[in-house]
């Protein structure tokens, strides 16, 4: 019966995938005018599930019945230890909504995130990111 039960215990183990967590990251400008976020999985590929963004009074949203706004779609995507790319489509992926482009900077224990984020036709904006 033990070496049953150890038995099972194992292969439950070797069946579990590693926890995929997710976090925020959040870019905006100095003014606080235009405000980009993305719902990051971290510990494997980059990929973002939710995205938000905000021009003014303006709101966009990958979810718009969790975060209010007009509804858009995440188009591509890339991060690696240098950088993060994101760019986010109107609902039927006709038009480029926003483009984000960001370097990341790492010196000792002290991490930097900024870019540029540019909505066509509203505007583009130098922004600082927070998150992972």
């Amino acid at each position: 019966m033990m070496r049953a039960l150890l038995l099972a215990a194992g292969a439950m183990c070797a069946l579990a995938a590693p926890a995929m967590a997710t976090e925020w990251i959040y870019c905006r400008d100095a003014t606080d005018y235009a405000e980009i976020g993305v719902l990051a999985s971290l510990g494997g590929p980059f990929s973002y599930s939710r995205g938000t963004l905000r021009v003014g009074t303006e709101n966009w949203s990958m979810m718009p019945d969790v975060e209010p706004g007009t509804a858009i779609m995440g188009l591509d995507s890339y991060a690696d230890d240098n950088q993060l790319y994101v760019k986010f489509a109107d609902d039927q992926a006709t038009a480029i909504i926003a483009d984000l482009r960001v370097f990341i900077v790492t010196e000792g224990d002290d991490t930097v995130k900024g870019g540029v984020l540019d909505v066509p036709g509203k505007g583009a904006w130098v922004v600082a990111c927070e998150g992972p």
